[in-house]
C-alpha cells in the first residue's frame, strides 16, 4: 500500500512539472497551424487572381483575415477566418494589413509591409510574402 501511494505522489509531482511546458507546446502548435492555414489561403488568393484575371486581396486585422476578389464594381468575399474562434481567443495578428495580388499572381501592393505576425501570450511566429507571391515562414 505504501508503495502505491509513493508511486502516485511521484507521478503527481512529475505531471505538475510537465503541465506548464505542455501548455506552451499547445500554444505554439496553434500559432503554427494558424500561419500554415494563412499561408495556404494567401497561395489560394494568388491562384484565384490568375484564374479569375482579377486582382485579389487578403485583408488582415488583429482578429480575422478575409480573402477577396477585387472586382471593379464590388469586392467579393471568398473566405473569412476569425482567428479567435479557431485558434484561441487571445490569438492576434499584426504586421501587414492587406496583401494584394495582380492578375499575373505577383504581389501588387502590401499595406503595412509584407510580414504577418501571429501571437498568443508569449508565443510569436510570422510569415512573409515575396514580390512573386511566395510565402516564407520565420520567427
Amino acid at each position: 500500500m505504501i508503495e502505491m501511494v509513493t508511486t502516485l505522489v511521484v507521478a503527481g509531482i512529475l505531471v505538475s512539472i510537465a503541465a506548464p511546458k505542455l501548455d506552451g507546446v499547445i500554444t505554439q502548435s496553434r500559432i503554427r497551424a494558424l500561419l500554415d492555414q494563412m499561408a495556404s489561403d494567401i497561395a489560394y488568393a494568388r491562384m484565384l487572381a490568375v484564374r479569375e484575371g482579377q486582382p485579389t486581396s487578403v485583408r488582415i486585422s488583429a482578429t480575422e483575415y478575409v480573402v477577396t476578389v477585387d472586382n471593379p464594381a464590388k469586392i467579393d468575399t471568398i473566405k473569412r477566418v476569425r482567428v479567435g474562434d479557431d485558434y484561441g481567443k487571445t490569438t492576434r495578428l499584426g504586421g501587414a494589413t492587406r496583401l494584394s495580388f495582380s492578375s499575373r499572381g505577383t504581389l501588387r501592393s502590401a499595406t503595412g509591409g509584407t510580414t504577418v505576425r501571429a501571437s498568443r501570450e508569449a508565443i510569436k511566429d510570422s510569415l512573409s510574402v515575396t514580390q512573386l507571391g511566395g510565402v516564407n515562414r520565420g520567427k
